[in-house]
């Protein structure tokens, strides 16, 4: 049986990650998405999946968003867990609250957006890796949150296949059009629609590059035999990241982040080792 070494950089990795995911919950208060800001909205996303319906008929989202107060209460302790685990990163009550409440936090946001807002998905499964009480169960739950990255884009690769779109050459430029038309519509002068006016003039480059993407998807399937290529899949990542951002329109920041640390290798953690105290 091959000895688990355990690694020291725990600290430094659940600072990074909850204070990553942290950042954002912040950054989404101020611009008044956090639930007490909703303003008791009626209407939502109804193709919604079972997380999201379990948290509807478990009444969950109409407790947090009718009531303003209960509202604040949500966001207070939503923060302060996440600030507690930033001071305090091995204890797993707050690793347990502060990964439930972001998990509540973004399903309901989903539900009222009336979209899904996928760029939250990531971190609502990676912190609870966090919670394992033991090192070596630590251990084993961020090991799996690299495998559930790698399945992440995996898995859209398998979808891409099996559905036909990498043989449909003009998959990536039909599915082009359908994102940019309404920027172009409200944005007719900015450098973006500029360019995205240049690339509907150039169907071939948007297609090559659609392919070259579901490439890099396709990548990912090394994770799941060795951690000796993590670095190329970091890079993979964030070409996808900045694909989908000039020909979607779509900034996936916050899910590039998510993504990233659990392929980050122990020697990078060490290299932050003032954050291991």
């Amino acid at each position: 049986m091959i000895p688990i070494t355990y690694p020291s950089n725990r600290n430094i990795i659940t600072r990074v990650t909850v204070g990553i995911a942290l950042l954002f919950v912040l950054w989404r208060m101020t611009a008044g998405l956090s639930l007490s800001q909703l303003q008791q909205p009626v209407l939502f996303k109804m193709d919604a999946d079972f997380s999201y319906w379990m948290i509807k008929i478990l009444g969950v989202s109409e407790l947090l968003v009718h009531s303003t107060m209960v509202g604040i209460v949500f966001t207070i302790i939503s923060i302060g867990s996440g600030l507690v685990l930033l001071w305090l990163p091995r204890k797993t009550a707050f690793a347990w609250l502060f990964a439930i409440c972001y998990f509540i936090y973004s399903v309901i946001l989903n539900i009222y957006a009336c979209h899904s807002m996928h760029y939250m998905a990531a971190f609502s499964i990676i912190l609870f890796a966090f919670c394992a009480r033991k090192e070596e169960y630590f251990l084993l739950s961020w090991r799996l949150m690299r495998y559930y990255v790698c399945f992440i884009y995996s898995n859209v690769f398998l979808m891409k296949l099996i559905n036909g779109a990498f043989l449909d050459w003009d998959s990536g430029y039909v599915f082009f059009q359908d994102n940019i038309t309404e920027y172009l519509f409200h944005n007719e002068s900015t450098t973006m629609s500029s360019l995205y006016r240049w690339f509907l003039q150039h169907p071939f480059i948007v297609n090559l590059s659609a392919k070259i993407i579901f490439l890099f998807e396709g990548i990912f399937f090394i994770g799941f035999f060795t951690k000796k290529y993590d670095k190329l899949l970091i890079i993979a990542s964030v070409i996808i990241f900045l694909s989908t951002y000039i020909f979607i329109d779509v900034f996936f920041i916050e899910f590039l982040l998510a993504v990233c640390c659990p392929l980050i290798s122990e020697q990078f953690w060490n290299k932050l080792s003032w954050l291991n105290k």
